[in-house]
């Protein structure tokens, strides 16, 4: 096991950077939205259905 780990630290290591940043980019999100917050950046939170046409 310790061998194939070592055998294998050059791509697994990008690999977790990559899966790193995506969870932290979904926690990020995730708390935005749970404040009220949107991607958009119009705190759709206090939004009454006037600021984006749908």
């Amino acid at each position: 096991m310790l061998s194939f780990l070592v055998n294998h630290a050059g791509t697994m290591f990008p690999l977790l950077l990559v899966a790193a940043a995506a969870v932290a980019s979904i926690v990020h999100l995730h708390r935005q939205r749970k404040q009220g917050n949107s991607t958009c950046g119009c705190n759709c939170g206090d939004c009454h259905g006037g600021c984006h046409p749908h």
